[in-house]
């Protein structure tokens, strides 16, 4: 009987191990990159920056990276100028988001959100209307003093 069980445990742990590798491990697809820049009192801050423009890529974001390179982040550039908000569902690491409207200049900044690792997840708003929204590393804005106010350019 305790060989059956043990047996039965291997089996259930394959399963879940084969439903979950295959989420974490399934390649990111490839996006356009843009490099942002952005003004602070040290001087120009710039990230190479994923662009997400379609509402798939808005919804996957940065979920399942176990790491994000220095300097670089994820674009979200939206249709229109609206309030805008965040989760962290199924990311893997903490992220600052900055908040961008249309004349391209920072609304809204939210440092240190974290993994969400149960549902409800925690909501983080852009505290206004944005166009775009700009998801780098935990400490960028505050290692780069970045500000509310800071002018923004987007090359792509």
């Amino acid at each position: 009987m305790k060989k059956l069980a043990v047996v039965a445990l291997a089996a259930l742990l394959l399963v879940a191990l084969y439903v979950l590798i295959p989420r974490v491990t399934t390649p990111q697809p490839t996006l356009p990159m843009a490099t942002v820049t952005i003004a602070s009192p040290s001087g120009p801050v710039q990230v190479s920056a994923e662009i997400a423009d379609e509402p798939e890529e808005w919804s996957r974001g940065l979920s399942f990276r176990p790491s994000l390179a220095e300097g670089s982040g994820m674009l979200f550039v939206f249709d229109d100028e609206r309030f805008r908000q965040f989760w962290m569902k199924d990311t893997l690491i903490p992220l600052d988001v900055i908040f961008i409207n249309g004349e391209l200049v920072v609304v809204h900044i939210v440092e240190g959100a974290v993994p969400c690792e149960a549902d409800p997840c925690p909501l983080y708003g852009s505290g206004g209307p944005v166009r775009y929204a700009l998801e780098v590393n935990a400490d960028f804005v505050k290692v780069h003093g970045i500000r509310v106010g800071a002018e923004v350019t987007i090359e792509l």
